[in-house]
């Protein structure tokens, strides 16, 4: 065979063949080697994956591990806190459940703590004032009201106590009420029973009268406190207009008026909880 007539024959071809051919052994080459990468990647990520899975299961661990430390010491806790912040109504303020005629029980506790603090201005030779505990038969009011005659009556004598010279004017303020969620989903309401008092007194005094009220179960937080000093002021007395209040915790609004508030704003879809009014302006007092 002449080669040389083969090759002028052919010759485009045979280059065709030729680059082919490298060509082939170029992609083959890089495919082993992209293979090869590939496969460590893949091992690599397998890796990485199992690292990242090892470490998930440790951070729910120690989440959970938290997350139940921080619920046995909330609830632990909220019951500590809750009898040192609420105020803590005496068994002879309470009126037994079932009670015939409960409101006429709780003109007997009134009546109570109306001579008690009459017995205490009366030894100091002070006017009394008009407390503006609950006059009308109205069961939804009772329970908050008896927390009134015990707060009331705490405050007054305390004040009386301590050297007050006059008690010129006591106001029973509108009660505030919001629901709480406690551990378990347990739903409970605070409520803020505010008492307001103007009255004339030594200002030397009045921080002992402040701290007697942060104890526990007896504990008021200051909601206003103004000082003055008028020209019928006698000796070193300064008039006082202070508004103290007792948290407190119940199952329900203390209150019926406080309860539709209450349901109005579940119905609203639960955005927000206003302030609940105490029993509007038709409550007559005395």
């Amino acid at each position: 065979m002449n080669w040389q007539v083969f090759w002028h024959d052919h010759k485009l071809f045979l280059r065709n063949v030729g680059v082919g051919a490298v060509l082939y052994v170029t992609l083959m080459y890089y495919a082993d080697s992209l293979g090869a990468q590939g496969a460590q990647l893949a091992r690599s990520n397998e890796r990485l994956q199992d690292s990242l899975l090892e470490s998930e299961e440790k951070l729910r661990s120690v989440e959970g591990r938290e997350m139940g430390r921080s619920a046995a010491l909330e609830k632990e806790l909220e019951p500590r806190l809750f009898k040192v912040l609420f105020w803590d109504l005496p068994a002879s303020r309470k009126i037994p459940e079932g009670t015939a005629n409960a409101y006429l029980d709780f003109c007997t506790k009134k009546t109570e703590v109306q001579v008690n603090l009459r017995s205490v201005m009366d030894a100091r030779n002070l006017k009394s004032p008009s407390y503006g505990f609950l006059s009308e038969d109205d069961e939804r009011l009772i329970t908050e009201h008896l927390y009134r005659l015990d707060v009331t009556e705490a405050l007054i004598s305390k004040l009386v106590e301590a050297g007050a010279s006059s008690i010129d004017r006591v106001k029973q303020g509108e009660l505030r009420a919001r629901p709480l969620d406690f551990v378990g989903g347990e739903r409970k309401f605070m409520s803020r029973v505010p008492v307001s008092v103007e009255c004339r007194i030594a200002p030397g005094a009045l921080p002992g009268v402040l701290a007697h009220f942060q104890e526990a179960g007896r504990m008021l937080e200051v909601d206003r406190f103004q000082i003055s000093r008028s020209a019928s002021s006698k000796g070193d007395t300064v008039r006082v207009e202070m508004t103290l209040s007792a948290l407190v915790s119940s199952d329900k609004p203390l209150s019926g008026e406080a309860a539709r508030g209450e349901g109005a704003d579940e119905k609203a879809g639960g955005r927000r909880v206003r302030p609940l009014r105490r029993f509007g302006r038709t409550g007559r007092r005395r």
